[in-house]
């Protein structure tokens, strides 16, 4: 009997053992689950975890918070789905799964509920360059020149992790800008600006070792594509009509849709020129009007705008010029004519003369 009892409490603690040793699931509320609730990654590194649901269904959203990038939002139905998890900068970091519209199928509603992955983000073994990320190597850019003080100055954009740079050294400045000091939210950092009309900010593409630049609206806290229109290997900021700009006699400002774009332009009140806007815009360093022809979708360079009713009267001065010349045209054929008639009359009254004087003489 004690050598049985002492068999099933080995068993017993076998079955523990095995229990204890398999991967456990994190649940929240019953219904929802993560594989991994601490994970350890390498600065520039990502790494995945499940995010499932057992017998319930509903949408979940990802967030993240310190140093990891993490976000996203999916729907599960009794299965599960990756969440990627990026090591942005040294340091401790979370990431929330926020079930946004969960239930089980017992209706159990689970909405609100929320699992944290405590993540430890530690420097990887012989510094930070190398190959990490999406990409690989990274082209002349080394993580420790633009690792951030603050955390706040790395963000997600278009499901891919920047960071807004504090020293734009290497980075190639558009012509026209030049380079100051300026604040994201609450830190220093360098911008490049186009007097105080536009503001680009310098955001590292972590995956890539990409450089690009962006508008930043505090309001909304998104950046934006700065207003810009490309033709050819030409890039165009487009700016307001400067204040105290002259505006010749028979043209009316009005705001023209420019590439989903609002722009001021100048419009001439004469008919046929409905389809010629005047802006003022940015190229290669100058600024000054361009005339934009909204039916052909082109940017053409202007001298000067003339007022409207020298515009008008552009076409009747080449018409005139172009009916002087045909003038002249004809008045030069007559001419030529004339000469030729005159010449065959001389030659034919000295041919007749000739014939009289010689009959005059065969006579006599």
């Amino acid at each position: 009997m004690k050598v049985l009892r002492k068999l099933v409490s080995v068993l017993l603690l076998a079955v523990l053992s095995v229990i204890v040793c398999l991967p456990v699931a994190s649940y929240a509320a019953g219904g929802a689950y993560v594989s991994e609730t601490q994970i350890d990654i390498a600065v520039g590194e990502t790494v995945s975890i499940a995010v499932g649901a057992d017998n319930a269904a509903g949408s979940y959203s990802v967030s993240s918070y310190g140093s990891v990038m993490a976000n996203g939002s999916d729907f599960l139905d009794n299965d599960f789905k990756a969440v990627s998890i990026y090591g942005a900068s040294e340091g401790y970091g979370e990431v929330y799964i926020t079930l946004d519209d969960f239930a089980t199928y017992d209706e159990e509603d689970l909405s609100g509920s929320v699992i944290t992955v405590y993540v430890n983000v530690y420097a990887p073994d012989g510094g930070y360059t190398g190959d990490y990320g999406k990409s690989g190597e990274l082209p002349d850019y080394n993580y420790d020149d633009v690792t951030q003080v603050s955390d706040v100055l790395n963000l997600w954009l278009n499901d891919e992790p920047y960071s807004v740079l504090t020293d734009l050294s290497g980075v190639e400045k558009p012509k026209g800008f030049t380079e100051a000091d300026g604040t994201f939210e609450g830190e220093k950092v360098k911008t490049l600006n186009y007097g105080s009309e536009i503001v680009l900010y310098a955001l590292w593409n972590h995956w890539t070792g990409d450089v690009i630049l962006r508008t930043y609206d505090p309001a909304t806290q998104t950046f934006g594509e700065p207003a810009t229109f490309k033709q050819g290997n030409n890039t165009y900021y487009l700016l307001k009509i400067p204040n105290g700009t002259e505006i010749p006699e028979g043209y009316t400002k009005k705001e023209l849709d420019l590439n989903g774009n609002k722009v001021e332009a100048l419009l001439c009140d004469k008919q046929g020129y409905e389809d010629f806007y005047y802006i003022y815009v940015l190229n290669d360093g100058q600024s000054g009007f361009y005339s934009y022809d909204k039916k052909e979708g082109t940017l053409q360079r202007t001298v000067e705008l003339k007022p409207a009713q020298e515009e008008e009267a552009q076409p009747e001065k080449a018409e005139a010029k172009k009916s002087s010349i045909f003038s002249k045209k004809i008045f030069l054929i007559a001419l030529g004519v004339a000469a030729v008639i005159i010449i065959v009359l001389i030659i034919l009254l000295a041919v007749t003369r000739k014939k009289y004087k010689d009959l005059t003489e065969d006579d006599y």
